[in-house]
């Protein structure tokens, strides 16, 4: 069912054990962390299994927390356990990401950066011009992920800054960042294949994940391919087809 594999692309993922079966869920999730998609691997009890394929569901389109859902249907027992025990670790993350960084982690801004209220009020404290959303982008890497942080950062600067906040004119988009991380991610297996078919020698590469404004790439299969003799070719062949500034990142 498609439901039960391993995505081509997502944000977040947990491993845990249920009835000592390895478990592994993952989260794709767009603006204000709505759920874009949910998938699972599991190898045990079809009726269990079931709980996750109707949760999955369930939750497409709604925020990540929004777990009333699971609470509201007596079906979803371990489904709705281990979902929340994973929302519950990605807001612990956040949790300690603020303590390193003696931040309020209530005023945590930009997700995919880390990015707080208190980096910008610092920011502009220290003399910086910033009089726009893409000044932040360039100077913390705020609001340059998934965008979904740009109202907030709009409502942040406006009464720290003399002038009205301005968007800037955007510069031009590469085709990656117009792309939807579903279309992406089928972009870039195709470029993957079709690359690792020409260059044969018993190897491969595979997409494995994604991060914002990144790929996870793997080789698979033994020869001579190291990410050294690899790069440089596959770096030329994804900023002719998807545009500059698309990371790649081999694990």
């Amino acid at each position: 069912m498609k439901n039960r594999r391993r995505p081509d692309f997502f944000r977040y993922s947990g491993e845990y054990l249920l009835f000592k079966e390895p478990l592994k869920i993952y989260l794709d999730t767009g603006k204000k962390d709505q759920v874009l998609d949910m998938a699972f691997e599991w190898q045990g009890d079809e009726r269990i299994a079931g709980q996750f394929d109707r949760l999955a569901e369930a939750m497409k389109g709604r925020e990540l927390g929004d777990i009333a859902v699971c609470e509201s249907d007596g079906l979803f027992p371990y489904a709705y356990f281990y979902y929340r025990r994973l929302v519950c670790e990605l807001k612990d993350r956040f949790h300690i990401d603020a303590y390193q960084k003696s931040r309020d982690p209530l005023k945590l801004v930009c997700r995919c950066f880390g990015v707080y209220e208190e980096d910008i009020h610092e920011l502009i404290g220290s003399g910086v011009e910033v009089l726009s959303i893409r000044d932040l982008g360039d100077h913390l890497k705020a609001g340059i992920g998934c965008g979904s942080c740009h109202p907030d950062l709009k409502d942040i600067l406006e009464p720290l800054i003399p002038a009205p906040v301005v968007e800037a004119p955007a510069p031009q988009m590469s085709l990656w960042q117009k792309l939807d991380p579903q279309s992406l991610a089928k972009e870039a297996h195709t470029i993957l294949r079709r690359w690792s078919d020409k260059k044969g020698e018993g190897q491969r590469l595979e997409l494995r994940g994604s991060r914002p404004g990144g790929l996870l790439i793997g080789v698979v299969g033994e020869g001579p391919w190291t990410k050294e003799t690899v790069f440089p070719a596959l770096r030329e062949e994804m900023d002719k087809e998807l545009g500059p500034g698309l990371e790649l990142i081999f694990i």
